[in-house]
């Protein structure tokens, strides 16, 4: 079955059916070199280091191999036998796990309803296994929302700013203990979005990012945070409200209820167990990703194409 066939079946039948057709295409060895080699993880074809002869692909070993019979003087022609592995430099170059099963994994990942107990259940990993390719997803993420994103905003566009505490209380209860701020914006009009991890709420870091994410010219939208003060100086037409007395402002109509709704969604994606705060960069990339592309096929397609780009095959 084509991979593109999962795409009904995410709707007719709902999630589990459609991951669970990934899983049993993956099975098939075929499949996986097919995926691989469109995707661009591995090369479609290879010459050999000795003969430059064009290799064979063994399937079972992962492995190019040279089936060229070369005579050494006056012995009997032999098998040049060069071999190299398929995966080199690659997304598995240093992998202790079937091909299949990793790309399995990474289309669970790349949905909200991932847990550690389906992929224990359905591929066996141990929970150590699962946090270190968690990780690496994650990187190719980071990766990948530094290559697309793009300025958003502009003239005659309005942007929302805002900040957020990224925390867990004491036994659920009680004042934030801990947690990680986060510093963010949503364009109104185009739905585009940014978000940040941030050390501290000062005006420097924050202005910072401003000017990396949001055109000169756009019309801001903040609360009446003191970080914020000098941004009409700095080339924005910045509006507030202030949050202690209104939540929308009863003279200008500026609100940041837009970005107030991110933040929610942004939270509903957070592992609900063993955040770490050097991971959140991660964690704010797998949602943008997701965000971005809405069905299963997309995310798998586009996961592919961003894992070729960050670790392409060196053969």
């Amino acid at each position: 079955m084509a991979l593109s066939a999962i795409e009904p079946l995410k709707y007719e039948c709902g999630w589990v059916n459609s991951i669970l057709v990934l899983r049993d295409n993956l099975k098939e060895i075929n499949f996986v070199i097919k995926q691989s080699q469109e995707h661009g993880v591995i090369d479609k074809e290879h010459k050999c280091g000795h003969c430059d002869n064009k290799c064979q692909l063994d399937s079972k070993r992962w492995v190019w191999r040279c089936q060229k019979k070369v005579a050494i003087g006056k012995q009997k022609a032999k098998k040049c036998n060069y071999s190299v592995a398929v995966f080199k430099g690659g997304w598995l170059s240093q992998a202790k796990v079937k091909a299949g099963d990793n790309l399995f994994f990474s289309g669970v990942y790349l949905d909200k309803i991932f847990t550690y107990e389906f992929i224990r259940r359905e591929i066996g990993w141990t929970n150590n296994t699962i946090s270190d390719w968690c990780n690496f997803i994650r990187e190719v993420l980071e990766n990948y929302c530094e290559v697309v994103r793009k300025p958003i905003g502009g003239p005659g566009k309005t942007v929302e700013i805002d900040e957020s505490k990224f925390g867990k209380r004491k036994y659920n209860k009680g004042r934030t203990v801990d947690g990680q701020w986060v510093f963010g914006g949503i364009c109104r009009e185009t739905r585009e979005f940014f978000a940040e991890p941030v050390l501290t709420r000062d005006r420097e870091p924050l202005l910072a990012i401003i000017k990396i994410y949001v055109f000169p010219g756009t019309t801001i939208i903040s609360d009446c945070w003191k970080a914020y003060y000098y941004l009409g100086i700095e080339g924005f037409d910045h509006q507030t409200v202030n949050h202690t007395y209104n939540f929308v402002d009863p003279e200008t109509g500026a609100h940041t209820n837009t970005i107030e709704r991110q933040w929610r969604s942004y939270k509903e994606w957070l592992p609900k167990f063993g955040r770490k705060k050097y991971h959140f960069r991660g964690y704010l990339a797998r949602f943008y990703f997701l965000s971005r592309w809405k069905s299963l096929i997309d995310r798998y397609h586009h996961f592919m194409l961003a894992m070729a780009a960050l670790y392409p095959p060196t053969n």
